[in-house]
């Protein structure tokens, strides 16, 4: 920021801002500190400060003195954003002196939890409410149910984040008339932080009573309690919820026994994992981001007031009115606070010029992002703040994050449960609603995106320690003034370009992380940037175009995250990373021309990921991989024997049972000898729940398939299964004990004639089938469903069912299958299957009775000439039966 001090100004340490939008910052500090008895006093002493704090962004500078407002500096809240908020930029004078804050300020003194929050109250105003019918009507539902009357009382949940209407949809559910009526006493207490069983219970007394009690004593307030409520049916609103200790709980739900059955107690709480711990889960109920149109509605209300004026509306929408509601994120706080910034404003140039600024974030919104951050415990918040080194609205890998999590060491636990540890953060995170986004993708892998306004604080909060550096050939790139105090830096690489220099001066730096496809980085300069970086634990140089590197890596010693992924020109690793013996993770996926691991990479026995995929020039481990049993991940094994005693073969992963996730092992068969394949004891590896076996003729002309895969034996949890290039004919008995079995590949079977019997495998959710090009029928033994596999379907009996769970079923290239009989009930095979894909199977002339009697069922049939009429039409699939049978 360019600052520069008033030579002799009278105005004690007034900032003169040379750019126009910090100007506005200043103003807006002058406006919100108006409310003090003696504003213009206040402004002059604490402008300084807070431009300093907010770096002229103006959205942080409102929040400052939303703070300022409702707590004397240095007070117990002032003090817990200081902490988190950090000093203020090195070689600037804090105006602010403890011993300065007399009594100039005029404060109204609050309670602890009125600092928090203002309380809330059970009066709403309906017509302010948008897009909330189909929840509200949800949870008049649940209140008026007859469901649960057994119980004396039962507990409902509103879940959400910030400023996503809890309060709003608990007010209109509460004042409706049928609500109303069915209960006999209705109460609303606002709870907040502090959880005190004391004044919650005195609180809803005095709601019912309208009376205000002077009893301090509990059993005072049971007497009185049991007085009001006794045998009445009574719903009890607890609002903004924080508690987490399951004992306060107990307790207080023993007060609710008094009530009569059918009785409620509606919560809302921002936090998942309060609710599941005192509701049933279709007792929750998740409020979700707002729509475009329900954001606008609430806009509109607030801009322009009863006098709106639907055409003049329409046509700001259509400018910019839509643009602007893109800035709400679906929170209703945010587009109430928009709505009144608007207010007054009836040209499209205003409100352009509202779209263009940042004054139209939320400093209640703030303030309430805020309070949820400091309501978490410090290893959370830590864990959290350090989500800054991903830029705004990036896709964040769960599994790499919590490798970060543990390369910082951040997850103080015993080592054999860092993974399960960081797991249960973000689930913390989840239950909070910190994400905005969190789902898996095609390959497995859980990616979450942070919520908008939290994903603003902690880049605000970490701003000191943690830096984003977006480099573009057209400008300089400036990593930070002070690179002495960077933790934490990724550089965003906009275009072909290399490391900036400041960064070797980054001697304190933990974490760097490069973000591009463009960059290339020649091995001196890398070199010369990795001997400054001592001290770094975490280091990703993923997609870096990296063709050789430099062996100074290994003086790294500190070093416990190395991410060298799609690096596809990258031939082979220096000796001296196997000197990195505190590194927990080697991420070289994608490195298709490595062509070999260091021999010693045993040395480094605190390894616990090892990921290679896609490493198709790899054609071999060295035998120290067998001494790496920490490892959690080891994506690929290479089981063959081809490379002699250097190269690990089947029986070295006997030790490593604590591999978790998905493997995949090459080149068995050919040389794969069924001794080593039952050393594997994959079943002791509890934890693995998908596995790829890929089967090889390259070395030899015996056909030992059916025996490795015999003694290749599967934990009973395996979830998934994909067996390729299979030269047997039968599968194994172990394959009937894997009872949570859900996703099962076979694919280039070239022996197979007989496809193996399947339909017992009762969590079975999808099947594929390629490649088979000897399959010429496939009957009944499929189904499985004959004890002798000699009966046909419809002598079956009913209580038996084939493939019970199945819902997606794919054929592909099978050239020689013909006919695909069986005529069983369709209730009884396959009962689930919604999805039916087959392609490539050119002579198969019929479908069987139970497929076809599926009407729900979507069919993709492609490149099967005779079959094609039974894709989803409105033809009689009965009628091509008959026809095709005759």
């Amino acid at each position: 920021m360019d600052v520069a001090r008033v030579a002799g100004s009278k105005e004690m340490d007034i900032i003169h801002l040379t750019n126009l939008e910090e100007q506005h910052c200043l103003s807006i500090i002058r406006d919100e500190l108006s409310t003090f008895s003696d504003p213009e006093k206040v402004f002059h002493k604490y402008c300084n400060y807070i431009t300093l704090k907010s770096q002229g962004v103006p959205h942080i500078a409102k929040y400052l003195c939303f703070i300022l407002r409702r707590a004397p500096p240095f007070s117990k809240q002032w003090q817990l954003l200081e902490r988190d908020l950090s000093a203020a930029p090195r070689g600037t004078q804090n105006p602010i002196m403890e011993d300065e804050l007399d009594s100039d300020l005029s404060y109204e003194e609050e309670s602890e939890e009125e600092k928090a929050r203002q309380p809330t109250t059970s009066f709403v105003h309906a017509a302010t409410i948008h897009g909330r019918d189909d929840v509200t009507g949800a949870l008049i539902g649940k209140l008026l149910s007859n469901d649960g009357q057994a119980e004396r009382i039962q507990f409902i949940s509103i879940v959400g984040g910030a400023g996503i209407g809890k309060t709003a949809v608990t007010q209109l559910v509460y004042n409706t008339p049928e609500v109303e009526n069915y209960f006999d006493c209705r109460a609303w207490v606002f709870v907040g932080e502090e959880f005190n069983l004391n004044r919650i219970i005195r609180s809803i007394i005095e709601s019912v009573t309208a009376k205000s009690l002077n009893e301090t004593d509990l059993e005072a307030l049971l007497f009185k309690f049991r007085q009001t409520f006794d045998h009445k049916r009574c719903l009890f609103v607890l609002d903004d919820i924080w508690l987490e200790d399951d004992l306060q709980w107990e307790e207080l739900k023993q007060w609710f026994h008094f009530t009569d059955l059918g009785s409620r107690t509606l919560i809302t709480t921002r936090n998942k994992g309060i609710a599941d711990r005192i509701c049933s889960e279709t007792n929750i109920v998740l409020l979700d981001p707002l729509s475009v149109s329900a954001c606008w509605s609430i806009i509109k209300d607030y801009a322009f007031g009863h006098s709106v004026n639907e055409t003049k509306a329409a046509e700001m929408f259509n400018e910019v009115g839509k643009d602007i509601v893109q800035k709400c994120n679906g929170v209703p706080l945010m587009a109430k606070s928009l709505g009144n910034i608007l207010r007054g404003k009836n040209s499209i140039q205003e409100w352009q010029q509202v779209l263009a600024s940042e004054t139209w974030d939320s400093a209640e919104l703030l303030s309430s992002v805020m309070l949820s951050y400091l309501s978490m415990p410090p290893e959370l918040r830590q864990v959290l703040l350090y989500c800054s080194v991903f830029p705004k609205n990036h896709s964040i890998d769960v599994g790499k994050l919590i490798k970060l999590w543990m390369a910082q060491g951040f997850i103080a636990s015993d080592e054999n449960e860092m993974e399960r540890e960081g797991w249960k953060y973000i689930k913390q995170l989840l239950d909070r609603n910190i994400f905005e986004e969190f789902n898996q993708d095609s390959h497995g892998c859980f990616k979450c995106k942070l919520e908008s306004g939290m994903s603003d604080l902690i880049h605000f909060l970490a701003k000191n320690e943690s830096h984003r550096v977006l480099i573009d050939y057209m400008k300089e790139a400036r990593v930070a003034d002070d690179t002495t105090i960077l933790r934490h830096c990724t550089l965003i690489i906009a275009a072909q370009s290399s490391l900036p220099e400041p960064i070797a001066n980054a001697k304190k730096l933990r974490t760097l992380m490069i973000l591009s496809e463009y960059f290339f980085s020649d091995p001196t300069t890398l070199a010369r940037v990795l001997s400054h970086l001592k001290v770094v634990r975490a280091l990703d140089l993923s997609s870096c175009l990296i063709k050789e590197l430099p062996s100074n890596i290994g003086e790294l010693l500190l070093l416990r995250y190395l991410d060298l992924s799609f690096n596809r020109d990258l031939k082979k690793l220096p000796k001296a990373i196997c000197g990195l013996l505190h590194l927990q993770t080697l991420n070289l996926n994608g490195c298709d021309r490595l062509q070999k691991l260091p021999k010693g990479i045993g040395n480094l026995i605190k390894l616990r990921h090892l990921e290679i995929l896609w490493t198709t020039s790899l054609s071999y481990l060295p035998k120290g991989v067998a001494n790496l049993t920490l490892l959690r991940t080891l994506s690929r094994f290479i089981g063959s024997s081809v490379a002699g005693s250097k190269a690990c073969n089947l029986g070295d992963l006997k030790e490593l049972n604590l591999i978790q996730g998905s493997i995949t092992i090459d080149g068995l068969g050919g040389e794969t000898c069924v001794d080593e394949a039952s050393k594997a004891c994959l079943k002791n590896k509890k934890d693995l729940l998908g596995l790829e076996l890929c089967f090889s003729s390259v070395g030899s002309e015996i056909n030992h398939d059916e025996g490795v895969l015999n003694a290749l034996e599967a934990p009973p949890e395996l979830q998934c299964l994909e067996i390729f290039f299979y030269r047997g004919q039968l599968l194994p008995d172990w394959m009937k004990t894997l009872r949570n079995l859900r996703h099962l590949v076979l694919a280039h079977w070239s022996k197979c004639s007989i496809l193996p019997s399947l339909g017992h495998l009762l969590s079975l959710e999808s099947l594929e089938i390629r490649y088979m090009p000897n399959v010429k029928i496939v009957g009944s033994d499929f189904l499985g469903l004959s004890p002798d596999n000699a009966v046909s379907c419809d002598q079956v009996s009913s209580s038996i069912v084939a493939f019970p769970r199945l819902q997606k079923l794919c054929f592909e290239i099978m050239n020689g299958w013909e006919d695909w009989s069986g005529n069983g009930s369709h209730a009884n095979i396959m009962p689930l299957l919604s999805a039916l894909s087959i392609e490539n199977c050119p002579k198969l002339r019929t479908l069987p009775q139970y497929i076809l009697e599926k009407k729900d069922l979507k069919r993709d049939i492609k490149n099967c000439p005779v079959l094609e009429a039974y894709n989803n039409n409105s033809t009689s699939n009965n009628n091509h039966h008959s026809v095709l049978s005759n």
